[in-house]
């Protein structure tokens, strides 16, 4: 017969002289429990009176047996993945204590220091640290978005004041490359309202890729607006004169752990993580990420987020056309 909550449903249906349609499980008369898809209608006399019924039913067992199964996988790799992204954070907050000592102690230490060569290797030491520290933050911003638990601090953020910062954390970097660093831009202020540490940490990736796959030459940053459809965007981008991509890798260039150079042989470190925080980032606030590359000339990544100018001009325009 019908499980009860079905029996009911198809009981009240029919009684009213409705049809009914549904799935519900049965047991066969050998006691084998099977789902079956069912059609119930009743059959009336001329007078409208219900005089017999009349049932069509496909056993569905194979098919419900199949979605279990997809299911159960489903909320195995759900389990994995919040197992994954809980490691990550965990990992990340272990790691990022004692390196930021690490790196504060070196400071303190590099004003003891007197001699070039000592004070060289402290600066590679910092170099590493500080690329390790943002390693981390990625990895922590990566899990805090996988398990939705990503909050912005919105506030008003002055571009250009965020790009010079990130720009002197790099200048030693860049330096012991032997690579130019030069920021430009034709105005003195971008304001827009951002989340600023998110945002920062977008730009130190891009500059950290920017000085990571650059031999020779240099890697500048432009800031300044653009507009595109009828929306007003602050653009920051970052020009180098690297490796660059290959068209056939600039599409997996921003899935996670992904490089375009991978496999045992590759020739650059990292763990692939900044570009996919980057777009998913830029995404969450609306914006956007775009890439021009051509191998062995360079490489230009700009974002574009909208300013407060633009909401205004959509309130505007929606006013307007309303």
């Amino acid at each position: 017969g019908l499980d009860g909550e079905s029996y009911k449903a198809s009981y009240n249906a029919v009684r009213s002289g409705e049809q009914w349609t549904g799935e519900h499980m049965m047991k066969k008369k050998n006691g084998e429990l099977i789902w079956v898809y069912a059609h119930i209608s009743p059959i009336k006399n001329p007078a409208g009176k219900i005089i017999n019924y009349l049932g069509v039913q496909e056993d569905i067992t194979e098919r419900k047996l199949a979605e279990e199964q997809l299911l159960q996988a489903k909320a195995k790799v759900e389990r994995a993945e919040k197992a994954k992204s809980s490691l990550l954070a965990n990992m990340s907050h272990e790691f990022r204590t004692p390196l930021i000592s690490i790196l504060g102690f070196s400071e303190l230490l590099e004003f003891e220091l007197t001699e070039k060569e000592q004070i060289e290797m402290i600066h590679a030491v910092q170099s590493g640290g500080k690329r390790l520290l943002n390693s981390l933050e990625n990895i922590l911003l990566l899990s805090h978005m996988e398990s939705s638990n990503l909050k912005f601090a919105m506030k008003k953020i002055n571009v250009i004041s965020l790009l010079r910062s990130s720009v002197a954390l790099y200048s030693q970097e860049a330096k012991q490359k032997s690579l130019t660093l030069e920021f430009d831009s034709p105005v003195r202020e971008i304001i827009i309202t951002s989340e600023e540490k998110y945002l920062s940490l977008i730009i130190n990736n891009l500059l950290d890729n920017a000085i990571k796959f650059t031999i020779n030459g240099g890697i500048k940053i432009n800031a300044g607006y653009s507009f595109e459809n009828n929306i007003e965007y602050a653009l920051i981008s970052v020009q180098d004169t690297g490796i660059g991509i290959a068209p056939e890798d600039q599409s997996q260039i921003f899935e996670a752990f992904r490089q375009a150079s991978e496999g045992y042989n590759r020739n650059y470190e990292g763990f692939g993580l900044g570009l996919t925080i980057a777009q998913k980032t830029i995404h969450l606030m609306n914006g956007k990420i775009t890439v021009q590359s051509t191998p062995n000339i360079g490489s230009i990544f700009t974002i574009w987020i909208p300013t407060d100018s633009s909401n205004k001009i959509n309130l505007l325009l929606n006013k307007l056309f309303d």
